[in-house]
């Protein structure tokens, strides 16, 4: 009965710790992709320059050419989603009004009032 008992408590903790680092592992990896998903200034070129530096082992001059690399890519894409902007919104608008003549007029509301939220978060990121 007692080797049961300590086989038991054994799988207990261990089981404990898998569930534990389960737990860690999500909250690390859901706060990296809202951080990265975010739009925040700088928090992509951020992130893309740690895991270069850590994966390529960048000495101190590399790091800072490729950040200046970085931040010159990041607003030249800047500038052209500033120019393209104004049709990717005629094209995604096109396609919304067809994905609305395909719905019932019930699921119309549904698909108004899930695009009006989905704006609004946009808005609030």
């Amino acid at each position: 009965m007692k080797d049961v008992k300590a086989v038991l408590g054994i799988l207990l903790i261990f089981l404990l710790g898998i569930a534990c680092g389960a737990v860690a592992t999500h909250i690390s990896c859901k706060s990296r992709m809202e951080k990265f998903v975010s739009g925040k200034p700088g928090m992509r070129e951020e992130i893309l320059l740690k895991r270069l530096s850590e994966r390529l082992e960048l000495d101190g001059r590399q790091r800072a050419a490729i950040q200046t690399v970085i931040g010159r890519t990041e607003a030249e894409m800047k500038e052209i989603k500033k120019q393209f902007r104004p049709q990717m919104k005629t094209v995604l608008e096109n396609g919304r009004l067809e994905v609305r003549k395909i719905l019932r007029p019930d699921q119309q509301k549904k698909y108004d009032q899930f695009m009006a939220e989905r704006h609004a978060r946009h808005r609030q990121n």
